[in-house]
C-alpha cells in the first residue's frame, strides 16, 4: 500500500463530523480540525506508522461502549442502545484504509455475496 500523503489525511479530517462525542483521549475530531497546521504532519506520522507496521497501535485502538437509555428508567438490555467512542486518530486509520479498500471491493467481493439481510 502506497504512502498517505499530508493532503489524503487532511482531507479526511476536515471532513469529519463536528459536535461528536470524545474517545476515551478525550479529543474531538474539532481540537483536530482546529489545529491542523500545528499537528497534521504528527498525525501523518502516526497513520504512516500505523501502515508501515499493518497495525493500529494499541493505545489507539481502545473504545469506550456506552449504553444510552431509549426511554427513562429501562433496566432490559433492550431498553439501551450502545455507542462506541473511538479516539479520532484511530477513525482517521480506519478512513485512510477504507477509503484505498472502495475501489477494490467489487473486485473481491461477489454481488451474490451478502450479509445482514
Amino acid at each position: 500500500m502506497r504512502a498517505a500523503t499530508l493532503e489524503e489525511v487532511e482531507e479526511i479530517v476536515k471532513g469529519m463530523k463536528k459536535n461528536k462525542a470524545p474517545g476515551p483521549d478525550g479529543f474531538t475530531a474539532e481540537f483536530y480540525q482546529a489545529s491542523w497546521d500545528f499537528i497534521g504532519q504528527d498525525i501523518l506520522d502516526v497513520v504512516e506508522e500505523s501502515r508501515r507496521n499493518q497495525k493500529v497501535n494499541t493505545s489507539l485502538n481502545s473504545t469506550l461502549l456506552s449504553l444510552i437509555p431509549k426511554e427513562s428508567k429501562s433496566e432490559v438490555p433492550r431498553g439501551f442502545r450502545p455507542i462506541a467512542l473511538c479516539n479520532v486518530i484511530y477513525k482517521i486509520i480506519a478512513t485512510v484504509v477504507g477509503k484505498r479498500l472502495k475501489p477494490l471491493l467489487s473486485s473481491i467481493i461477489s454481488p451474490e455475496q451478502t450479509g445482514f439481510c
